[in-house]
């Protein structure tokens, strides 16, 4: 082989494993997914917390379900909120929570929402796989399709939670 042949192959060689390096260092941490989760989740404990702070938890719950039906579509994270602190586990998520999540995220379309229903059906171990993998392609894609100033639900920045749907999105087998 010529000099220069093996030369251009060596730098072909080396070009290809800094990609390859490079590719890997850009690739989110697909194990903590539920980190991730746990990160969006806190959202609605803060916003649970704040609300029950100033009264009690049943007032509390109250006045946001008032507030909600009133079109505050903000309100609806404190009333996901106060429950998951009322029941002390924020990490054990009832149907009736996960079901309320999405429901709102159809509904007011908060991105928090959104965010939250795509990590709930990409991290349920139940159900048809065709039917969960179409309702996260629909949650990411409502995500995506968001106007720049949609409402976000919580004191958290949209970059914030598009990092969150972007490793969701990265982290999804292509089956």
């Amino acid at each position: 082989m010529p000099l220069w042949a093996g030369r251009a192959l060596a730098a072909s060689l080396l070009l290809g494993a800094l990609a390859g390096l490079a590719r890997a260092q850009s690739a989110p941490d697909c194990s903590d997914l539920v980190k991730r989760l746990d990160r969006i989740v806190a959202h609605y404990v803060d916003a649970g917390s704040r609300a029950i702070e100033k009264e009690d938890p049943g007032p509390a719950l109250d006045r946001a379900r008032k507030d909600a039906l009133k079109g505050d579509a903000g309100a609806t994270v404190a009333m996901i909120g106060i429950p998951l602190i009322l029941r002390g586990r924020q990490d054990m998520f009832s149907v009736a929570t996960i079901r309320q999540v999405c429901t709102f995220a159809e509904r007011n379309g908060l991105l928090l929402h959104v965010a939250a229903c795509a990590y709930f059906v990409a991290l349920n171990p139940l159900g048809e796989k065709d039917e969960k993998r179409a309702m996260l392609e629909a949650m990411l894609a409502r995500f995506a399709s968001s106007r720049p100033d949609a409402p976000v639900g919580a004191p958290v920045s949209r970059a914030a939670l598009q990092e969150e749907v972007e490793a969701l999105r990265a982290c999804l087998p292509r089956a």
